[in-house]
């Protein structure tokens, strides 16, 4: 290859490869097609800003052109010129049909064809942009629009398009860089491509020195109204679940279920509706205008267009369109484009970008930024392109209520923004409404029409996620709040909307009332489920939905003040003669406490009246403890149930704690749904429950049942409530407790014995639309179902809990012959707040009898992993193994007594450059800029893990320069190895290189490494578990 006389640097690309270069401004690149069948596909980024990217519309609208020749200019999306096109000896160049994905490639070739070229190191478009982008930082989000130079992608009058394969040997271009630019490319076939064999094309690059003036933009500017295709739909206003109107100069951001439908209207005819397509549960899959046009091969979206993904995925589906035809060419304005076209005194007023950074601002829960605004599309907009490349603007199509629908083939947030466009001639700022509308289907068809279409949830964490599965099978919008906190919580991620409740403390944000009406209002929610903690069965609050024209989704405030309250709700049982323990009445301070203690007999258990969940309960076997307790268990109840009130009731010893589901119709008829076994606490804290309660006598599981009812239609109670009752083993007695007039944690294992949905129940039923509940009665449970409480708290810290990163979440898959469900607000990278409750997940398993569901939960523990804090999970593991638990026995006092020593460590000190490793390391990712890794002397590290039996694979520490401290709070062998080092046990030195015994709460110090070489390793007897990661190396 003989380089040119003005050529830098020169190269030759065979076909299928990439590569990738930064270009300094005022330098050229000279371009030439060697064997004239070559496609080059080429990204542009600012170095300096890699979220400064080549933009198609921009380039396309500001040229009013659909071609790429001499004379044109690329533009980046922040309205800057990257370069201009020089010289052009081809004539015509392709920026609308994106590259081809491996999909593609195999479909179009063959697999036999494709994976040849594979083989011989030729891969697709998209994966060689892929790898090319790995080595900046850059990923599939980066992607944006590409060139194909050398690929002339004609186009008809109809918007028909096709790819024009004549061959052109020798054909060049000029690109003349105005900034430094990052240029990065292919040589790989085009997605148009008709051959059946793989095409390889060589290109040669050339890197030019001189610097030359920009060429001027070619504004050809033919017009050409071209045809449309109206459908009208059948669909009826009234009928739509949620409608909205979006504002002159405003945004819309919503997300819409997969099968529903969106409409969206002009309202007077002269709008345009910039808007972004999204797959709301991967928000790097979104909408690409090359992907759609190429797929249709064609430039109009009018009915019967698929919109499809940057996965080459169908997102939507246009259905329905009055007005004929929507541009996806014409880009969306800058607040530039907006201070030349209007006034200098209107310039502040919102470009779409702006709007559509306002609302990413706005709404940090769905996780979108700058790099995800790429390809848009303009409803309502008619940019004309002609068989000569034309590209302008036309108006005419539109007018008022001319609309737009579109069924979602997958869940999708849709973000529209109100604001002028820039082909738009108009002089004046004039953006009009526009209207929304969703369709969907009601779950329930027990009078349908009657069904919410916005629900908020005063709630975090599981619960809140949990009410949003339910809520979203119904098509009902979820609403969800988020302290400050929790801004990045699953629940507020997978929510329709979220809104913020700010910084502060409970009663701050999740408790302040205010703060949850405004935002009820806000967002047009009909009615607030409550979940559970906070103000589930709080009356005051359940007033004022009623005074606010919101629905409560549970009971009324007469009903929580006679059960919600635990002394009143005792007065209420001993009227309707159900047994009860000797207790007190709400008590004043702690002299009336101490008095009532002594008349009923210690022990006592100090419970606040409010709330639930073991919060704000307390055994007191004397004065003293009383009197310690009084004062901090009032606090705890007033901080998280907003309510301080407490009493006393006698402590029964050999208690089991059992609860009865009860679910009211607030007009006298309530049924019962089985009881639930909750007696696996610690400390007054639930941690196992499970359905049927096993080794109760029949009798005493019918009579807890009536009583239920009876105390439910003793006040005509309405939605989901709980009747607990302690069991006294040693009589077969059970005596009231209190009555939870709430959705209860442990809900889950009852709905999957009985086949129903709780929370469903409760929608349906503040809807008006639940069927009578003698159709909802269910006879005998259908199997055994067993819950577990995962935590974050550290057992061997006397369980306290943990704040911080969980680095890894893994749940598996359902045991054989068992069903599985995990309600939970986590998944790998979440931030664990020290602010809130610590439950992170309920495991729950369903099976066909107590001892299936028992070992499958076993092997479901087994398989789970978490890693980043501490958690509960082994302790889990550890309880289904005693005799208790596998018996059935279990009283409210057994997990006192379990001894439980978990095989942890505790960092005291953590040394310099101590680090987990495993003897394969990491290889074979050079290809991709990660370099190789794993011990640095791996032959020390394999002996040590072979000295204790250990698996060639077990991880353990590798030491630099000075070791950590380590306190062991469980027994274990250790093996030191590698170079030596200061090494002591309580002080007194330890031997390397033999397998020495550490027993639980020893100290090991690993002080100075010293004598040949610089790395020692310790390695402990079934090696150090944590999870494998996404590139092999721990």
């Amino acid at each position: 290859m003989n380089e040119s006389s003005d050529s830098l640097y020169q190269t030759l690309l065979p076909g299928g490869s990439h590569w990738s270069m930064r270009v300094k401004a005022g330098s050229a690149l000279r371009l030439t097609d060697v064997e004239g069948n070559a496609n080059l596909g080429m990204l542009f980024y600012n170095p300096e800003n890699l979220l400064e990217r080549y933009n198609a519309p921009d380039t396309l609208k500001c040229q009013h052109t659909f071609r790429l020749t001499a004379g044109h200019c690329l533009y980046s999306d922040m309205g800057r010129i990257f370069c201009g096109i020089e010289q052009d000896t081809f004539g015509w160049h392709d920026t609308v049909c994106g590259t081809m994905n491996a999909g593609l490639a195999e479909q179009r070739f063959g697999a036999l064809n494709y994976q040849q070229a594979r083989n011989e190191r030729h891969q697709n478009g998209y994966d060689s942009f892929l790898v090319e982008l790995a080595k900046y930082g850059l990923g599939k989000r980066d992607m944006a629009a590409c060139v194909n130079w050398f690929s002339k992608v004609t186009v008809d009058d109809e918007g028909n398009l096709a790819l024009d394969a004549r061959p052109k040997p020798t054909a060049s271009i000029t690109l003349r860089f105005a900034m430094d630019t990052l240029v990065i490319m292919h040589t790989c076939p085009h997605p148009l491509t008709e051959s059946d064999s793989y095409p390889r094309a060589a290109v040669t690059v050339e890197l030019l020195a001189n610097t030359a003036p920009l060429p001027a933009h070619c504004l050809s500017q033919e017009e050409n109204r071209g045809t449309t295709m109206i459908q009208t739909s059948s669909r009826l206003i009234k009928d739509a679940v949620y409608r909205a109107q979006v504002g002159a100069g405003d945004y819309w951001l919503h997300r819409i279920e997969a099968g529903q439908t969106l409409r969206i209207v002009d309202s007077e005819g002269n709008q345009a509706a910039d808007t972004l397509f999204f797959n709301a549960d991967d928000i790097g899959e979104r909408y690409s205008m090359t992907d759609t046009l190429r797929g249709q091969k064609n430039v109009f979206l009018t009915a019967g267009t698929v919109l499809r993904s940057n996965d080459d995925r169908p997102m939507l589906e246009i259905v329905a369109d009055t007005c004929g035809r929507h541009d996806t060419l014409g880009g969306a304005c800058s607040t530039e484009s907006n201070t030349v076209r209007y006034s200098l005194e209107k310039r502040h007023m919102h470009a779409c970008r702006d709007s559509w950074m306002l609302a990413i601002a706005a709404h940090p829960q769905y996780g979108l930024s700058k790099q995800d605004i790429t390809h848009n599309i303009n409803f309502f907009m008619n940019v004309p392109v002609t068989a000569q490349g034309g590209l302008t603007f036309a108006d005419g199509l539109s007018a008022p209520g001319k609309y737009v629908e579109l069924v979602a083939k997958m869940n999708i947030l849709v973000l529209i923004s109100n604001c002028p466009q820039l082909n738009n001639p108009c002089n004046g700022y004039n953006p009009t409404p526009i209207e929304v509308a969703v369709w969907t289907t009601c779950a329930t068809k027990h009078r349908e029409s009657t069904m919410f279409t916005c629900v908020l949830i005063a709630n975090r964490g599981a619960i809140a996620v949990r009410i949003i599965r339910t809520l979203k099978q119904m098509g009902v919008r979820a609403v969800a709040v988020y302290a400050e906190a929790d801004r990045h919580s699953l629940h507020v991620r997978q929510a329709d909307e979220a809104f913020c409740l700010g910084d502060g403390s409970v009663r701050e944000t999740y408790l302040d009332q205010d703060k949850l009406f405004a935002i009820a209002k806000q967002c047009g929610a009909e009615a607030i489920h409550p979940g559970y903690g906070f103000l589930s069965e709080n009356a005051s609050f359940v007033e004022r939905c009623r005074q606010q024209e919101v629905i409560f989704l549970g009971p009324t405030p007469q009903q929580m003040a006679a059960f919600g309250l635990k002394h009143s709700a005792r007065q209420l049982a001993q009227d309707n003669q159900v047994p009860l323990l000797p207790g007190s009445g709400l008590l004043r301070d702690l002299e009336q406490a101490l008095v009532s203690a002594r008349e009923i007999g210690y022990p006592v258990m100090l419970k606040s009246t409010a709330g639930g969940g073991g919060i704000g309960m307390q055994r007191c076997d004397d004065a003293e403890i009383l009197s310690e307790a009084f004062t901090r268990v009032k606090r705890l109840a007033g901080n998280n149930f907003a309510d301080d009130g407490v009493f006393l009731e006698k402590f029964v010893a050999d208690a089991r704690h059992i609860e009865v589901q009860i679910f009211g119709d607030g007009e006298g008829n309530v049924i019962a749904l089985g009881e639930r076994d909750c007696s696996a606490q610690r400390r007054n804290q639930k941690v196992i429950e499970e359905t049927p309660a096993p080794n109760l006598p029949q009798p005493i599981r019918e009579a807890l049942a009536q009583t239920a009812v009876r105390l439910g239609k003793a006040v005509n109670y309405r939605s989901a409530g709980t009747v607990e009752y302690v069991y006294d083993v040693s009589s077969e007695q059970f005596y009231f407790l209190e009555v939870n007039t709430r959705l209860q944690v442990e809900h889950g294992v009852t709905e999957m014995v009985y086949g129903v949905d709780i929370v469903s129940w409760m929608v349906q039923l503040g809807a008006g639309c639940l069927p009578p509940l003698s159709s909802l009665a269910v006879s005998a449970p259908q199997g055994h179902a067993i819950q577990v409480r995962l935590y974050a708290e550290d057992p061997a810290k006397q369980f306290q809990p943990c704040a911080g990163l969980l680095s890894h979440v893994s749940f598996p898959s359902a045991p054989a012959d068992a069903e599985l469900r995990i309600d939970s607000w986590i998944d790998s990278g979440s931030e664990v707040s020290p602010f809130y409750d610590p439950m992170l997940a309920k495991v729950i398993i369903h099976a066909a009898n107590r001892h299936q569901a028992l070992n499958a939960l076993s092997q479901t523990l087994r398989n789970s992993s978490l890693y980043g804090i501490e958690t509960n999970l082994d302790y889990l593991r550890h309880l289904l193994n005693q005799p208790a638990v596998r018996e059935g026995k279990v009283i409210t006092a057994t997990l006192g007594c379990v001894t439980y020593q978990p095989a942890t460590l505790d960092v005291i000190a953590p040394g310099t450059l101590t680090s987990i490793q495993d003897a394969t390391g990491r290889r074979g990712y050079w290809h991709v800029g990660v370099p190789p890794s794993g011990p640095f002397d791996s032959r020390s590290f394999r002996l040590g893990n072979r000295l204790l039996g250990n698996d060639e694979q077990a991880a353990g520490l590798e030491i630099t320069l000075r070791g950590p401290t380590l306190r062991f709070n469980q027994d274990c062998a250790i093996v030191i190895s590698g170079a030596t080092i200061d090494v002591r046990l309580d002080n007194q030195p330890l031997p390397m290189w033999q397998v020495c015994n550490v027993s639980a709460g020893q100290t090991l110090s690993l002080g100075q490494v010293d004598g040949e070489g610089c790395r020692s390793y310790l390695l402990l007897a079934g090696g150090i578990d944590c999870p494998e990661p996404t590139i092999a190396q721990r």
